[in-house]
């Protein structure tokens, strides 16, 4: 999702975001590498439980957590562009990545297993093992 009429600098700033059900995110590194450990998001710059602007939240490149995941398809996240609509992202995975990248020009939300699972034995695994299959669904609808 991105800026409108051509505008790109700072043209999602008045976006909100809004995930009720993510109440925590994977801790980064300096480096932007989860650590392995899971933060709280109550009171950070990261509480999107309730709708809140990028411009309070300021840039965002974290993995968000589903606390009430279960496998089957739901509505994880919602983005309101003000005089635009809604774009709401659903999807059968445990969390999104949530990116704005610098200049806030533009939103991406990426529906996932735990990023850098495989090197973090406390998350849920997203190994696929030779001759088996996976299917992971997504939607992203307009309102």
């Amino acid at each position: 999702m991105s800026g409108q009429n051509g505008q790109s600098e700072g043209a999602v700033l008045n976006y909100t975001v809004h995930a009720p059900t993510c109440k925590s995110i994977l801790e980064l590194d300096k480096d932007g590498v989860p650590t392995g450990e899971i933060m709280d998001t109550k009171g950070s710059r990261y509480d999107i439980t309730e709708p809140v602007t990028f411009e309070k939240t300021g840039s965002i490149d974290n993995y968000f957590i589903d606390e009430e995941s279960d496998g089957d398809m739901k509505e994880l996240v919602r983005v309101t562009a003000p005089d635009v609509g809604v774009l709401v992202v659903g999807g059968d995975q445990p969390g999104f990545q949530l990116y704005t990248p610098g200049g806030f020009g533009s939103v991406a939300i990426e529906p996932s297993g735990y990023v850098d699972a495989p090197n973090n034995d406390n998350f849920p695994s997203i190994e696929l093992k030779p001759g088996c299959s996976k299917t992971q669904r997504m939607s992203f609808k307009f309102e």
